[in-house]
């Protein structure tokens, strides 16, 4: 298995398990708490990617300036 395959294989399963409990009832949260460690890791990929493949696009059609 890849480095690639196992980073997705974890990423997926944090994902999946967020459970919380909120006056004695136990929820499943879809997606990430804002407070997770792992949320601005996992907004940080996402923005890089779409940096590198929509953004381009975007920036050549419609924007002049983009930094971050």
């Amino acid at each position: 298995m890849t480095t690639t395959n196992e980073i997705v294989k974890i990423t997926q399963t944090v994902v999946k398990q967020n459970y919380f409990r909120f006056q004695d009832n136990i929820y499943l949260q879809h997606g990430i708490a804002m407070s997770s460690p792992m949320s601005s890791i996992l907004l940080e990929v996402h923005i890089q990617h779409m940096e590198g493949t929509t953004i381009p696009t975007i920036l050549s059609k419609h924007i002049k300036l983009f930094y971050r």
